[in-house]
């Protein structure tokens, strides 16, 4: 899984399960740690082989980290019912951990609002 901020800073991968901040020590990287953490814990990779495919997701939080919408798949990334099962899943693991609350204590809100997270499944 990868996470992108708006002004595209930073990268969270949830495969094996590592984060790669753009900028070491930064607001963000705290951010992103936490999030990787929450998600990684809520997400179980379809038991399907994908050869690389990638499922991105946007998510959009409120101040108090609740979902402030749906969070919506990027088409074009895959296709077939093996990308389907992971964009599913994808989707999944962000309800599931929501809310995201404490993200505040973090970083500002405008830096974690709006969020592009790229899951993709350990290599078998």
């Amino acid at each position: 899984m990868t996470i992108r901020w708006p002004a595209g800073a930073l990268a969270l991968l949830v495969a094996g399960v590592s984060a790669t901040p753009a900028v070491a020590g930064s607001d963000r990287a705290a951010v992103s740690a936490e999030l990787q953490r929450r998600i990684a814990a809520c997400w179980s990779a379809p038991p399907i082989s994908l050869d690389g495919g990638t499922a991105k997701v946007t998510v959009r939080l409120t101040p108090a980290g609740d979902l402030a919408a749906t969070p919506e798949v990027e088409r074009g990334l895959g296709q077939g019912k093996g990308f389907d099962v992971l964009a599913k899943s994808a989707v999944r693991a962000i309800q599931r951990c929501a809310p995201y609350g404490g993200l505040e204590a973090l970083a500002p809100y405008d830096e974690w609002e709006t969020l592009a997270i790229t899951f993709s499944p350990p290599r078998s």
